[in-house]
């Protein structure tokens, strides 16, 4: 019998960009006859493949593959998933035979499942049949599994196209059935068979939002460049990237045949594979597999993006990650937190442009021996302070400069930066809640960077409020004002994250994620906006909106999970901060969108808009958001009174 340590392979032939998670990991699907299943996926695992897509029966007769020891069980459950037998499809069957083929293939689907989870596979693959009937009955089993055995995943495989389906939109449909009536498991997951047909990009990215685990790449999707060489046509390479990129793993499946290319295939493109055929390392490799030229064809796509990739490496580990919104005046930060801050170059760059720009506007002021006096509220570890001494000094204007913090800790590690700067004569520290402190004399400028990911959630607006009344009343705050943006989003793995804590208070918080894996359903729209210093006493900092979102692409249906949250700020004039993904500033990284979940996912259809309505809520203990759905459904006000969320406006003593 063979050892675990014969089953030795290439790992990961893609490449090892670790931005691309899961996707760096390369199955093939294989039929092998029965007793040769440790054969194949011996010569697949050696030829470089991670794991293979195989039936558990012999095809021809179904017997089924032998689990002696020639497979031990880490094998079994690293570098196998099951193909399940697909159901004929309704209109296939005689009427006689039709409820006994139905109940034949249920059968059998409950043994396939069994069989997997006695072998400990991760997962099995099921292929969804015609007919809203046979799809019930195939939810139902599906269900009852993953229910039984949580720690397996079923990976419901649709055709991303057909020529019956070129859009794509009856493979969806059937998708959602399945999801829909198995409820929405957590270990429940899809993967496109992707063949010669592919629909328009869009379609392919709202799979993205979906939360799909591979794609089955069928070999006629392939055709033939100049040199002989299997290469894909533009949309299929699109296609694998956009998986690529979002940890979608992909599976080679079919003989190593392919047409001849059309003549208006990408000579460009032709040329650099070539190139990367010639120069790569597996090209001479002893163990060639008959699909190892295919392989080499991903692994360039793979690594043809893989560059510019690897600058979001830092970012990776936080990808779809949920994380709770601060509560920046209830607690007090850490220093982790403060250091994360602050490796932020571009946003300070921004600050320090702000703050000059603002100096040389008001230079007319500081003559005869005045100072400009400036105030830093919340001052942290001293970034902004540091952002004001440098700016005052290339302006060329004589400034003081409070530093204001109400954290002990941060306070010691101001002192300390004071000290070893000589800035004793330039900034004056205070130990004080900006809302609670008032100066000598009134400030020219309050700097702060109290925003958060969605601008105001951070209570921005209510300790600027308190601190306005130290500003002259010509005096200027950097940021002088901030506006919020909401756009529906798909997010099916970041939902499937909330659903496992299983409780609606899950269901009633807004997240701050490093959104990834998600389809942007329609433009986002701006929601609230606040200014400093407040135009009107009388305004308060409450907020309604309504928001009317129109599918950007009509024609392509999607599940809404819920809102994802920008904003972008105005620090001073023309110079700006901003998280909205269409004018986002180039190199900033503090802040994260955040993303508020709907109770329940909500269909979107062709030409169907999405009513939505968001408050800010205020109390004189708390601030909370409130949000709703009222049509294509409607959906009840989440978070009513701040039940499972709010910030608080207390201190941390």
């Amino acid at each position: 019998n063979a050892t675990q340590s014969s089953f030795a392979r290439a790992g990961m032939p893609l490449g090892e960009c670790a931005t691309y998670g899961e996707s760096r990991y390369l199955g093939v699907s294989v039929r092998p006859e029965h007793g040769r299943l440790a054969h194949v996926l011996q010569e697949s695992l050696q030829g470089g493949f991670d794991f293979v897509v195989t039936p558990l029966q012999d095809p021809k007769d179904d017997r089924w593959h032998p689990d002696d020891a020639s497979i031990d069980c880490d094998t079994w459950r690293t570098h196998v998933v099951a193909e399940c037998k697909p159901w004929m499809d309704e209109g296939m069957d005689s009427e006689g035979t039709t409820c006994m083929c139905l109940q034949e293939e249920e059968l059998h689907l409950r043994k396939e499942l069994g069989r997997c989870a006695y072998l400990g596979l991760q997962a099995a693959v099921v292929c969804v049949p015609s007919g809203s009937a046979k799809i019930a009955h195939l939810a139902r089993i599906v269900s009852e599994h993953l229910k039984r055995h949580s720690y397996m995943q079923v990976w419901i495989c649709v055709d991303l196209a057909s020529p019956n389906d070129p859009c794509g939109t009856a493979a969806w449909e059937k998708w959602h059935q399945v999801r829909s009536l198995c409820d929405t498991p957590t270990n429940l997951g899809c993967a496109l068979r992707v063949g010669s047909m592919t629909p328009e990009k869009e379609v392919m990215k709202r799979w993205m939002g979906e939360p799909t685990n591979a794609f089955l790449l069928e070999t006629n999707a392939f055709r033939t460049n100049h040199a002989g060489y299997p290469a894909l046509q533009e949309r299929h390479a699109f296609m694998v990237q956009l998986c690529f990129q979002h940890q979608v793993q992909a599976i080679l499946t079919g003989n190593g045949k392919h047409p001849v290319a059309p003549e208006d295939y990408d000579s460009s493109l032709q040329e650099s594979i070539i190139h990367f055929h010639r120069s790569t390392q597996l090209y001479d490799s002893p163990q060639i597999h008959p699909l190892h030229n295919y392989m080499e064809y991903l692994a360039f796509l793979f690594n043809r993006d893989a560059e510019p990739m690897e600058t979001d490496a830092p970012e990776l580990e936080y990808r779809d990650h949920l994380q709770i919104p601060l509560q920046p005046l209830m607690d007090h930060l850490q220093n982790g937190t403060y250091e994360v801050f602050e490796k932020d170059k571009v946003k300070y760059q921004q600050y320090h442009k702000a703050i000059i720009k603002c100096l040389d506007d008001r230079r007319d002021q500081y003559t005869k021996g005045r100072k400009a006096i400036l105030a830093v509220v919340g001052a942290g570890r001293g970034p902004l302070v540091r952002a004001c001494v440098m700016a005052s000094k290339e302006a060329g204007v004589e400034s003081l400069v409070y530093a204001v913090e109400k954290n002990p800790n941060a306070v010691l590690t101001l002192e300390h930066l004071i000290d070893t700067q000589g800035w004793g004569s330039i900034v004056t520290l205070v130990n004080a809640d900006m809302r609670c402190w008032m100066p000598q004399r009134k400030v020219d400028v309050l700097v702060s960077e109290l925003l958060g990911s969605f601008g105001d959630n951070e209570l921005s607006p209510e300790c600027l409020d308190g601190a306005q009344k130290c500003l002259r009343g010509d005096g200027v705050s950097i940021p002088s004002s901030y506006t919020s943006y909401l756009e529906p989003i798909a997010a099916g793995k970041i939902y499937k994250k909330i659903q496992a804590y299983d409780s609606l208070k899950n269901y009633e918080m807004p997240y701050v994620v490093k959104l990834h894996s998600i389809y942007r359903v329609a433009p986002a729209q701006a929601t609230f906006t606040f200014q400093h210093p407040s135009p009107s006493k009388d305004e308060g900092n409450r907020r309604a909106a309504e928001h009317v979102f129109w599918p950007g692409h009509p024609k392509v249906p999607t599940l809404c999970h819920g809102l994802a949250g920008y904003f972008t700020a105005v620090l001073y004039k023309d110079v700006l901060l901003s998280t909205h993904p269409d004018s986002h500033t180039d190199g900033m990284h503090s802040w994260f969108p955040i993303f508020f979940p709907f109770v329940r996912p909500v269909r979107i259809a062709e030409e169907e808009p999405l009513l939505v309505r968001m408050w800010r809520c205020v109390s004189p203990s708390k601030v909370w958001y409130e949000w709703a759905v009222q049509s294509p459904e409607v959906l009840p006000i989440h978070n009513p009174g701040g039940r499972s969320y709010w910030v608080g406006l207390g201190c941390e003593g």
